[in-house]
């Protein structure tokens, strides 16, 4: 193969960013495409006048060649004799491999697989070089383009093909995910926005297999290098005046003992700031204090925690800890470290030694360092998983924080110093776990610490400054000691202090290439400033249904708009990643939302309050899930479907249709305000079927404007190829096919679309999807559970694994969709009773450790319609000693240790709706902690934040509501096992014959026959005086109405009745045999109000007593005998007055 003259603008491109430290990108096409990173490689060498640049080739799985040292070498044998036996006779042209092979020798170059490029964050290369474009995400751009420094290359290698629009219908390894059983066609709108965006790229040019520039830019045509020379005098004016206040701090700075020497390597004004910020918290010493650096890649965070690191070894520090994702990501911290040792005027071997890792897989990282001035000190490399090693930490260093999963984080925070770092963008995870998350939670809980001069920094070293004597290490140890005790609290007590770099290092401001990949990815996506200060009203707000083909055209307008809703997400969620642009835009199920403040007749855009992602899942056909669920699998895609079929073991789940909502953003300042709640009902009402469709014809011109965009791409593609006439050759966009015709390609020019349909485009005006359920799938936390709760959405799983990268456990709520079409049943109320079972049961372990509130909000639900507890159910689960184990306590007769082996088993019949009883919060709290997760009082007393005592008696109130529960379930079986008497109906009622005052003279009747027959069956017996047992029988009386106290009503009425009762009483019994003459005689004498005395030939009856009174009697009788026998003896004596004196009153009465 003979030589070829390059293209000059290549030359001129590599030069003039060599230069001006900025990088340059390259876009081959062809199958020879690795061959001529041999040139570009030569060029840029030659250009640097310095070390070869290191190399970084990324691939997905096969290379094309060997990259095995000892088979190049063998190959570079073979050529040379091939050259040797072919030196005489016809020409062999090996020029070209045998240029590739030296190439490949003579380099060192890093190969890569895609998957494992986590493992060179961190390192710097001069080179970059990606193949398998199929392969490529937005996350790998990130993090591979990021590695390489100002003037380095950065190479895309594709295969042949006939035009660069064919890219907009390749297939790319990512869709395999997008693809559903219901949607298998994808349009790759990313593509073709990734090549639209290099027409604003300025250092990227666009090259066949052969290095001949293809002008499909307006820059690729026209390569202006006097333009180059004004921007590099402009950067070199910009760079002067942070250069002189950084030559100002140095030289302040020069006499101090250590921050003086490492101040000097600093390269920018913010690097040197943040190391002071570091030496400050390090030369204060009292472990505890938090220093966060957050920064975009290349901006020297790893160099300044390296001369921080050094500068703490000055200082005295013994055991310090570096952490990462990986040891590789360390490469440029180690390098700083031994910077710094140099600086301050360690040697190695002498002072320190280095200790390599012997595992293969970690490539001989650095993972210990020795050093042995002054005293044994060490910086020791851990995996993030080891946080137990740092019980005699003094300094923790977190290098790539936010590729570390945040539970681990937060469990590596201790007594001591931490330093943490990490990259807000660039990769996945974005920084924004590690802000919104952890960092947020030090501002809220640890005192805030705002760096605001350097003039305070600079006094606390000058006067913290600690030196290399013995003496002094000793007394720094030994504060440091006692501080250490102090301090041993909480993280409460902790400072916070926070360090942003704003200044490139790895390459010069204003890389072209990093524009066009924050541009591209939109990784500095801010959240404008709102115009007006009033907030509208959540009710006057409208959602919006937008159209994806406009959303990633490429136009002005659309790009401003996709990176508000970009900002949305990046500032309400913490899990981010620039995959989600990819995701977006390609998904064939995802569709976007945007509720928007009232539109006014101005141009500009509207003010996006509310974003919403919905994707599309279910309506898998049975077939499918009965032979994916048989085989013990889940399907790609579909989450919810397949999540909850597996889980529940249902194949008629999948077969539903349903949206989840992938995210749901509200504009930062807006939050709790009610707007997302607002667009939530809205958007249920859009599915519900509530809006109505006006436009009649809107199905057909979405179809119409489907048809208008795949006419248009062949229309395209036919002008692109008008040398190719043969229509089977453009059926399948999808193959890679050799270059038939170079012009076609050559003559290509790619533009963004025209005519394209409304960005935003109303609910009426589309026709809504049916849907049998909304749902969505969230890492659960209570502010977030609350928010879905309070919406109607269900639980019906959480997985029982936290999440890697938040800590969180995975829960998925649903909300049923009723339509007009769809009628409500059951299906929903099924998985929530089981789920709740499910719930309860492991509450106990694996969600041992869920907060009370939390716990306590996914158990309260009001659709909950189970049966109460019956008598049956009550004696199989309690036994009767249980029973009555379970009064006892409630009478506080026992200790609660007694009842413990019940409370689970209560505490589960509660929970699953069986006890009909209401409890306070508190009170069910403590009955979640007691019964499900089986904790301890003073776990208790924690997570109710109450002293144990008050813990104890509200539980004992709560007891006797179960206790009284019981009872009366108990009871009320008793009160149905009593027999009823059945009253027969046919019987008549009617009131008796004889009146109640014959009934009495009946009685009485009886009675004194009675009486005369016992009379009679006495003879022979003495008997005592009637008399004198009459008195005595008066005497009692007397006395009982004395004691009883009857009141005058109740005396009243009984004289009434003893008349009545006399009135109707034979008395011919005690009639007096007198004449009448008599009689008037004693009348004439008597006195009103006197006694008279007639005597009788007949004797009385003796008095009837009834049972009750006999009682009473002797109970007064035994009460009379305990006197003494003096009061006896007086009250017999006068007895006899007193009878006579009572005889005669009774007497009267009668």
């Amino acid at each position: 193969m003979g030589k070829k003259k390059l293209d000059v603008r290549i030359k001129q491109l590599i030069e003039s960013c060599v230069k001006t430290k900025h990088r340059s990108m390259f876009v081959i096409v062809g199958d020879r495409g690795p061959r001529q990173i041999v040139n570009l490689h030569y060029i840029l060498t030659k250009s640097r006048m310095s070390v070869r640049p290191e190399i970084l080739w990324c691939y997905k799985k096969g290379l094309g060649f060997s990259s095995d040292p000892k088979k190049l070498r063998s190959k570079q044998k073979k050529l040379a004799r091939k050259k040797k036996k072919h030196n005489k006779q016809e020409f062999v042209d090996t020029g070209e491999e045998d240029l590739f092979t030296n190439f490949l020798i003579s380099n060192k170059i890093r190969y890569c697989y895609y998957k494992d490029t986590r493992r060179i964050l961190g390192n710097t290369y001069g080179m970059c070089i990606l193949q398998d474009f199929q392969s490529l995400t937005p996350n790998l751009l990130a993090r591979t383009i990021e590695t390489v420094e100002g003037g380095g290359i950065v190479a895309f290698l594709l295969n042949t093909i006939n035009s660069l629009s064919q890219l907009y219908t390749l297939t790319m390894d990512v869709h395999s995910r997008y693809r559903t059983e219901k949607e298998h066609s994808i349009v790759n709108r990313f593509n073709e926005r990734f090549l639209l965006s290099l027409s604003g790229c300025e250092n990227t040019l666009v090259c066949d297999d052969e290095l001949n520039i293809l002008p499909i830019f307006q820059f690729s045509r026209k390569f202006n290098e006097k333009a180059s020379k004004k921007k590099k005098e402009e950067l070199e004016e910009l760079q002067s005046n942070k250069n002189d206040q950084l030559v100002e701090l140095q030289k302040t700075l020069h006499e101090t003992e250590i921050a003086g020497s490492l101040i000097k390597l600093a390269r920018t004004l913010d690097q040197a700031e943040s190391l002071l910020i570091f030496l400050g918290a390090i030369s204060e010493k009292t472990l505890r204090t938090t220093v966060s650096m957050t920064a975009s890649r290349g901006r020297g965070k790893s160099a300044a925690l390296g001369l921080t690191i050094a500068a703490a070894i000055g200082y005295g520090y013994s055991n310090i800890f570096v952490t990462s994702p990986s040891p590789e990501n360390l490469k440029t911290l180690f390098q700083f470290i031994f910077k710094g040792f140099d600086a301050l005027g360690y040697s190695e071997h002498l002072d320190y030694e280095v200790v390599q890792s012997t595992k293969q897989s970690m490539n001989k990282a650095i993972i210990r360092v020795n050093i042995f001035k002054d005293h044994r000190q060490t910086i020791q490399y851990i995996k993030p998983q080891d946080q137990k090693m740092l019980s005699q930490a003094e300094l923790l260093v977190i290098d790539e924080a936010a590729a570390i999963p945040l539970p681990l984080v937060s469990k590596m925070m201790g007594n001591y110093l931490v330093f943490l770092s990490s990259t807000i963008s660039g990769y996945e995870g974005t920084g924004r776990s590690l802000s919104l998350k952890l960092i947020k939670k030090l501002r809220t809980e640890n005192t805030f610490f705002k760096h605001s001069s350097t003039e305070l920094i600079r006094k606390s070293i000058s006067e913290n400054n600690g030196s290399g004597n013995d003496n002094d290490d000793e007394n720094e140890k030994d504060k440091n000691g006692t501080k250490k005790a102090n301090h041993s609290s909480s993280l409460k007590n902790r400072d916070l202090k926070e360090v942003e770099l704003q200044d490139p290092i790895r390459y010069s401001v204003n890389d072209p290439i990093e524009k066009w990949l924050n541009d591209l990815l939109c990784l500095d996506a801010v959240v404008p400033e709102r115009s007006g200060t009033k907030c509208p009203v959540p009710e006057s707000c409208e959602l919006y249904y937008v159209n994806r083909d406009t959303l990633f055209s490429y136009h002005k307008a659309t790009e401003l708009f996709l990176r508000q809703m970009i900002a949305l997400y990046v500032s309400s969620h913490y899990k981010n990643s620039p995959n989600d642009i990819q995701l977006m835009s390609d998904a064939p199920t995802h569709h976007l939302f945007v509720l928007v403040a009232p539109v006014t007749k101005t141009r500009k855009l509207p003010e996006i309050i509310c974003v919403i992602q919905v994707a599309l899942e279910g309506l898998i056909s049975k077939e499918t899930m009965l032979e994916t669920l048989g085989k013990g699998r889940r399907g790609a895609g579909d989450l919810i479907p397949w999540t909850i079929s597996h889980h529940y073991q249902d194949e008629n789940f999948g077969t539903l249709s349903g949206g989840r909502i992938v995210r749901i953003a509200t504009r930062e300042g807006l939050e709790k305000m009610g707007y997302g709640t607002h667009a939530l009902k809205l958007l249920t009402d859009y599915y519900s079927g509530k809006f109505t469709n006006l436009n009649e014809d809107e199905k057909t011109i979405d179809d119409n404007t489907l048809k208008k965009r795949r006419t248009n791409k062949d229309n395209n593609n036919n002008k692109n190829h008008k040398l190719d006439k043969n229509p089977e050759k453009n059926k399948n966009r999808n193959s890679i096919k050799r270059i038939g015709d170079v012009k076609s390609i050559k003559n290509e020019e790619i533009k963004p679309k025209k005519n394209l349909p409304p960005l935003l485009i109303k609910l009426e005006n589309r026709k809504p999807e049916h849907l049998h359920y909304l749902g969505t799938s969230f890492g659960i936390t209570y502010p977030l559970f609350r928010f879905w709760k309070k919406n109607n959405f269900y639980p019906i799983h959480i997985r029982q694994t936290e999440n890697t990268l938040t800590g969180e456990f995975s829960c998925i709520m649903v909300k049923e969709i009723i339509t007009h079409e769809l009628s409500e049943s059951n299906w929903l109320d099924q998985f929530i009773v089981d789920f709740r079972k499910r719930f309860i049961s492991l509450l106990s372990f694996s969600f041992q450790n869920f907060p009370i509130n939390l716990a306590l909000s996914v158990l309260q639900y009001n659709k909950l319609n189970s049966q109460k507890l019956t008598f049956q159910e009550l004696k199989f689960t309690f036994s009767n000693y249980d029973l009555k184990r379970i009064r006892n306590y409630a009478r506080n007769l026992l200790d609660y240790h007694t009842i413990l082996d019940l409370i689970p088993t209560i505490a589960r019949l509660y929970f699953k709706g069986k006890i009909d009883l209401e409890f306070s919060p508190i009170q069910s709290a403590m009955l979640l902690n007691f019964g499900l997760q089986h904790k301890l009082i003073d776990q208790i007393s924690q997570d109710v934040n109450l002293p144990k005592n008050q813990i104890f008696a509200l539980f004992n109130q709560a007891w006797r509501k179960i206790n009284d529960y019981f009872i009366d379930i108990l009871e009320t079986k008793v009160g149905e096992e009593i027999p009823q008497i059945e009253e027969d109906m046919s019987i008549e009622m009617n009131p008796i014959e004889e009146t109640l005052e014959k009934t009495l003279d009946n009685q009485v009747f009886e009675t004194e026959k009675e009486i005369k027959r016992k009379n009679i069956n006495k003879t022979g017996k003495k008997k005592k005086n009637n008399m004198e047992m009459e008195n005595e029988n008066e005497r009692k009386r007397d006395e009982e109405d004395e004691e009883a106290g009857e009141d005058d009503f109740i005396r009243k009425e009984t004289e009434k009745a003893q008349l009545n009762y006399l009135s109707r009483l034979n008395l011919s019994n005690y009639k007096i045999s007198s004449s009448k003459e008599k009689w008037d005689e004693i009348g004439e004498t008597a006195t009103n109000g006197s006694i008279i005395s007639v005597k009788s030939d007949r004797k009385y009856p003796k008095k009837i007593t009834s049972n009750r009174t006999k009682k009473k009697k002797n109970k007064k009788s035994q009460k009379t005998n305990k006197r003494g026998e003096n009061n006896r003896n007086s009250n017999n004596n006068n007895r006899g007055q007193n009878n006579n004196n009572r005889r005669k009153r009774s007497f009267k009465k009668k």
